[in-house]
């Protein structure tokens, strides 16, 4: 299966943006396809800073709309790589210029508050995405 939200997709243990696809290998199941420039850790896919994403080693996917203040951006979310931390059961993401935002609750979208970034991201369950950082990390 390949959950989207509102057609932002991130890949299974949240390492990559992602995009649905279907092939003959897959049996025409939709799974989600790693973009070529989407892998978090890749530090050469950061394209813009203006989205407060951090490309660089321990970096996640999430669904979020972050766009620093002043600048546009499409109202519909998209897939986004920040640096991230599992603390209390939480998921803390980490935006450039030293913005948090904190997750705890699958579902639950949370408003960039500071003044450098407007937008939001959008909860990815903490239990399921803490325990698929802590495998990637062994």
């Amino acid at each position: 299966c390949c959950p989207a939200i509102n057609g932002a997709v991130c890949e299974f243990h949240f390492k990559a943006k992602s995009s649905c696809g279907s092939d003959y290998y897959s049996d025409n199941t939709a799974y989600a396809k790693i973009n070529p420039d989407g892998e978090c850790e890749n530090s050469a896919n950061l394209l813009s800073a203006d989205s407060g994403e951090t490309f660089a080693k321990g970096s996640k996917c999430v669904v979020g709309s972050i766009i620093e203040v002043g600048k546009s951006l499409s109202l519909k979310p998209l897939a986004q790589c920040f640096k991230n931390e599992c603390k209390d059961g939480k998921i803390i993401f980490y935006l450039a210029k030293g913005v948090q935002v904190e997750c705890a609750k699958k579902g639950d979208e949370i408003v960039a508050t500071g003044g450098k970034y407007s937008g939001s991201i959008i909860c990815p369950d903490p239990q399921e995405f803490c325990i698929k950082m802590k495998i990637d990390n062994i």
